[in-house]
Parts: structure tokens; C-alpha cells; sequence
């Protein structure tokens, strides 16, 4: 009876050993070692780690105002479109680059004769998103930004009755894109620096704001103000 009893363990361990050599098998299969792909005649090529490109990491435009130039193709890449001359400012949610474009009809992308003009691209102001957005709808509450703009920019908040050309006293927005999914915004660039640098150039210079000056400030504040 006793020997009955240790033949039926000693089997019953060898099932178990059995069980547990093929688990251990199977797991160390999953974690990496490479099974026999030959078997049966039949030869299956190796797998392949999966790299699943979303729509957050393409590089691509995302949106254009009136005054954009004609893109050669759906994507708008900064280092390739773009000579970068430098940083403009920085923010707590961007920093801001002088650069020039290189995009096929951005020089004539108004009919100004300004300085920043020439057969070598125009230059403009390109704000980079500090952070890479996670979501679409952090991507798309960034885009919303740039729709008020574009609205704003190219005409469209124009008083009823009057013209829809883009104001002269707003500046314009000329495109956004995604690259690496940081965001990209293009706007046309106030080559004379802000009201502040004015300012503080006249204090460095200790010098007063000339009358002639501050009505010219206060018309173009105010006309903007009245495009909006």
C-alpha cells in the first residue's frame, strides 16, 4: 500500500515537473529567447518591434493665414524652411526666434518695401512651444489660440461695410505647424521692436518721449484697438 501510495506521488511530482518545465519554457519564449521558426518545414521571418508613428509626432502644417506662402507640400519644417538669426524672447509658455524664411513666396508675402525684405527671404518671428503637447486636445487648444489670431489678422473682426484687407496695426499671423509635437507659430515680425524698448532706449539715453512720437503711438494703439 505504502509503495502504491509513493509510485502515485512520485508520478504525480513528474506531472508537475513536466507542467512547470514547459511554464518555465513558455515564459522564458516571452521574454525574448527565440523559438524554433523552422519547424515543420515552414520558416518565419524573426518579429519586429512595432513603431506606431500618431498624429501627435508627424511634422506637418497645421494651419495658414492669408498672407502665407504657397508651402511646396503639406509639411513645414523650422531647421530645413527657416536660417535661425537668433532669440527674440523668451515666456513662460515659448520662446520666440528671429528668423528668415526660406519658403517660396513668403517675400512677397505683403507689398511692403521693408528692410527685412530681400532676394535671400524675409524675416520673421517664430514662436516654439517650450513643451511637447501629449494630447489632440492640447494640440488643438493651442490651435485655438492661433484661429483668434488668424481671425483677427487677416480681416475677418473688420468693422461691416469696410474692406477685409488685413489691418496694418495688428500683427499678422502667417502660419502654425506641429514638428516633433512642439507647436510652431509664424507671425510677421515688428522690426522696430516693442513700446518698452522705445521707452527704456530713451531712458538709457536720458532723453524724454518726443510729443510727435506719442501721438504716433497713441493713433496706431487706438486704430488697432478699432480693427479688433
Amino acid at each position: 500500500m505504502a509503495t502504491g501510495r509513493a509510485h502515485s506521488r512520485h508520478r504525480h511530482d513528474s506531472v508537475l515537473h513536466g507542467r512547470r518545465l514547459e511554464s518555465d519554457q513558455s515564459s522564458s519564449w516571452i521574454v525574448g529567447d527565440e523559438p524554433d521558426r523552422t519547424a515543420r518545414g515552414v520558416s518565419i521571418p524573426p518579429l519586429l518591434p512595432l513603431h506606431r508613428q500618431t498624429s501627435l509626432d508627424e511634422t506637418k502644417l497645421l494651419l495658414e493665414g492669408r498672407s502665407g506662402g504657397e508651402s511646396a507640400s503639406a509639411t513645414v519644417n523650422f531647421s530645413k524652411d527657416f536660417e535661425h538669426l537668433g532669440l527674440l524672447g523668451s515666456g513662460v509658455f515659448g520662446d520666440v526666434f528671429l528668423a528668415r524664411s526660406r519658403i517660396p513666396g513668403d517675400s512677397d508675402s505683403d507689398s511692403s518695401s521693408s528692410s527685412s525684405s530681400s532676394s535671400s527671404g524675409k524675416l520673421f518671428a517664430v514662436k516654439k512651444s517650450r513643451q511637447q503637447f501629449r494630447s489632440k486636445s492640447g494640440r488643438e487648444c493651442l490651435l485655438n489660440e492661433v484661429r483668434a489670431m488668424k481671425k483677427i489678422s487677416t480681416g475677418a473682426g473688420a468693422r461691416v461695410g469696410e474692406s477685409d484687407d488685413p489691418s496694418v496695426y495688428i500683427v499678422q499671423f502667417i502660419r502654425a505647424w506641429q514638428e516633433d509635437s512642439y507647436f510652431y507659430v509664424q507671425i510677421e515680425l515688428a522690426e522696430r521692436g516693442t513700446l518698452k524698448d522705445l521707452i527704456n532706449g530713451l531712458v538709457k539715453a536720458q532723453q524724454t518721449v518726443p510729443d510727435s512720437c506719442l501721438w504716433v503711438v497713441l493713433h496706431d494703439v487706438s486704430a488697432g484697438e478699432d480693427d479688433l
